[in-house]
């Protein structure tokens, strides 16, 4: 395996020939020819001091301004958690931000928006209350709500497990949920754009296809059904379903993979054994615009099955990042917590990260709004 001067692991030598071991690899049970698997654990055996706790349903997105995966809220240990933390994937350290935080803190939709180059997080349940919110906020180096410019202009009602994505060429926040939303980025306003045709938003999954300017929606009754939201047209397509697509589920997770130019779907619980199955999973999916594709059913250095994670893509460090979930009884109906890095696959070059957790027993203590360490704001670090 040869790394690149990122971090991130390079399909094949400089010289072009095939780095030590991928034949091996490729040979591998799941492997095709020329393609490398496996999850790399970015979690140290002994945590620092600064490190986040193991919380299920946060936001996790990445900062492409400031080349950090940032990871707000959550619930963790049955109460819920409203910090705000920014990991390093080069050094693999955290960092915590000492900024207010929003009214929600878990059950959103969340998405990188680029042109206001913020995180962006709709909907949740709020603190204290846990009621419904329809909130708008975004991040960039601090929380604000964001309201609309347009007196008088729709809002879209509150609701839980929202799903977001930002389609750059439209400069539009995509919300799917009640209905399906769009924000304008210029105009700071929401139009109302559900159709009578569209997925039932069951704790399904949602990510934006840069290439292809569509999003793309996996769940739906019986939560295995894939559809795609073109916001030209202003509709919503089915394009696959049965036996060729993942197995039906729901609380998976999913984002755009900008060097493959695919969406990446991992994880979730669901029929995933058949017969009416209510499994956790920890598969990893590819959809190209046409068919799904397994690229890991899971094996031993996977991540645990694992649902109501984050999952978010790296674009400096061309990497996967998965943060979150919990995993199947007696380890955890108490969260737990996965990142893993790297992970290439059949591309020139493309990796896979994520960190993982401490099992439940080993979770140090949390409280509500704070974190276990806070480091001043001054030194949260920049970029890369």
């Amino acid at each position: 395996m040869t790394f690149g001067p990122d971090g991130g692991l390079v399909v094949g030598a400089p010289d072009g020939s095939a780095p030590a071991g991928a034949d091996a690899a490729a040979s591998a049970p799941g492997n095709a020819a020329g393609t490398l698997h496996g999850w790399v654990n970015r979690t140290p055996d002994v945590l620092p001091t600064s490190w986040p706790s193991a919380r299920i349903q946060p936001a996790v997105v990445y900062d492409r301004s400031f080349k950090r995966v940032v990871v707000y809220g959550g619930y963790a240990s049955e109460q819920p958690v409203q910090d705000t933390w920014q990991w390093d994937g080069t050094t693999g350290l955290w960092t915590q931000v000492p900024v207010a935080p929003p009214s929600m803190f878990d059950m959103f939709g969340a998405t990188w928006d680029d042109a206001d180059e913020s995180v962006m997080i709709f909907g949740g349940e709020t603190f204290p209350g846990a009621a419904p919110s329809n909130e708008l906020w975004s991040y960039a180096r601090k929380w604000n709500a964001v309201t609309s410019c347009v007196p008088g202009a729709p809002w879209p009602p509150a609701q839980l497990n929202a799903l977001l994505a930002y389609d750059a060429a439209r400069a539009r926040l995509v919300l799917v949920g009640s209905g399906t939303w769009e924000w304008d980025v210029n105009a700071h306003a929401w139009s109302d754009r559900s159709t009578a045709v569209s997925p039932a938003n069951n704790q399904g999954a949602f990510a934006w296809d840069e290439r292809r300017h569509v999003g793309v929606f996996f769940g739906d009754g019986p939560w295995g059904v894939t559809w795609e939201w073109d916001g030209v047209a202003g509709t919503w397509s089915q394009k696959q379903s049965g036996s060729a697509s993942p197995a039906p589920r729901t609380l998976s997770a999913a984002a755009y993979d900008s060097d493959t130019g695919r969406v990446m779907l991992f994880g979730g619980r669901g029929d995933i054994g058949g017969a009416g199955s209510n499994d956790w999973a920890n598969d990893l999916w590819e959809w190209d615009g046409t068919s799904w594709t397994l690229l890991d059913s899971g094996d031993a250095v996977a991540p645990p099955d694992v649902q109501g994670h984050g999952l978010t893509y790296d674009s400096d460090r061309h990497c996967l990042v998965l943060f979150g979930g919990n995993t199947p009884p007696p380890t955890g109906d108490a969260p737990l917590t996965v990142l893993t890095t790297p992970r290439p696959h059949s591309r020139v070059r493309v990796s896979f990260s994520a960190l993982n957790y401490p099992t439940t027993r080993e979770k140090r203590p949390t409280t509500v709004g704070t974190g276990s360490s806070t480091i001043p704001l001054s030194e949260s670090p920049g970029d890369a």
